[in-house]
């Protein structure tokens, strides 16, 4: 995808996007206000209570910064957008002084950011719905190294390829269609794993509150007297100025790709799940179907989760010196 179609995009459909990443609306899925969430356990968990040095690629509105701010870490994020921005400036001027003083966003290029940030100072290095929308891997994966500390961690979230074969969409058509489904499926296979008992006794407890949450008359059939083409379902892409279709990945390819940057992968994490196929959202009414589908978010760091995940991250160890070898030229 070309980088001027990408800018165009993010420019003219800033708020509109934030909206969507971030809220519950009509029919959408707050996949980056997930993403966010899964990202603060991963460093929790690799790094415990450390003051951190951050970086997120592609910050957006800065939401992720925020909380890795209001969690007492350095946080700076980057965008190509100045609409993005100029939107997450506006937000941050609004936040105590001490948030604000661990906070910093900056208009600035993927090609040219090795060169304008110091290298080998960050803990971790972020990158939520990037590379989606890059011509290729490399740039980022290589940015990343240069910037990290050795043992620090890429953290990246990239659109499911495997989802394609259980979404039943054209996606899945096109994937039978060149004879790729064969490799999809066996990728597949490979992930099912023993699932834990205590997920599965999360899964059924988030199903019991799902329930309860779920509204009396949303629990009623559909009215079937209007037809899915006259039927309100919400927001479409005709809300954009113009629709992108990002890149997709699969985590077997992933992990073979990070190696060639001295990555090591150390998991992949499941998000924005489907317990139902998705055409079936706008058939019920707003949220049932999302509410339904964070039920699996029980299984969201479990090799199955990729499953039935339209995306997912996927966490990468920078080797240190003496175990990476020769540097690939990336």
């Amino acid at each position: 995808m070309d980088d001027k179609t990408v800018k165009r995009y993010f420019e003219e459909n800033a708020r509109q996007w934030l909206r969507d990443a971030y809220e519950k609306n009509d029919y959408t899925y707050p996949v980056g206000q997930h993403r966010s969430r899964i990202v603060m356990n991963i460093l929790m968990e690799r790094f415990g209570s450390q003051n951190l040095n951050l970086l997120d690629i592609g910050c957006g509105g800065g939401d992720l910064c925020f909380l890795e701010a209001e969690a007492g870490h350095q946080a700076t994020g980057i965008d190509q957008s100045e609409a993005m921005i100029k939107n997450a400036d506006e937000r941050r001027r609004a936040l105590p002084a001490e948030v604000r003083s661990r906070l910093k966003f900056a208009r600035a290029d993927l090609r040219t950011l090795s060169n304008e940030l110091t290298l080998g100072t960050y803990d971790a290095v972020t990158a939520m719905g990037v590379i989606y929308y890059l011509p290729e891997d490399d740039a980022l994966f290589s940015c990343a190294r240069d910037l990290l500390k050795p043992g620090g961690l890429f953290v990246v979230s990239f659109r499911n390829r495997l989802f394609n074969m259980v979404s039943i969409s054209d996606h899945t058509v096109k994937e039978i269609e060149s004879g790729a489904a064969p490799e999809l499926i066996s990728e597949i296979e490979e992930l099912y794993h023993p699932i834990p008992q205590e997920s599965v006794t999360l899964f059924i407890e988030n199903l019991k509150q799902a329930v309860r949450q779920i509204p009396g008359d949303a629990r009623q059939s559909v009215d079937e007297s209007k037809s899915p083409a006259t039927r309100d379902i919400g927001k479409t892409a005709s809300d954009y100025s113009f629709n992108i279709e990002g890149r997709q990945h699969t985590p077997r390819q992933l992990t073979a790709e990070a190696a060639r940057f001295g990555f090591t992968n150390t998991g992949y994490y499941g998000v924005h799940p489907h317990l139902l196929v998705p055409k079936l959202n706008k058939r019920l009414t707003p949220q049932v179907f999302n509410q339904l589908s964070d039920c699996l978010c029980a299984f969201e760091s479990l090799p199955i989760s990729l499953i039935w995940s339209s995306q997912f991250i996927g966490v990468f160890e920078k080797g240190h010196p003496k175990k990476q070898g020769k540097r690939s030229k990336g």
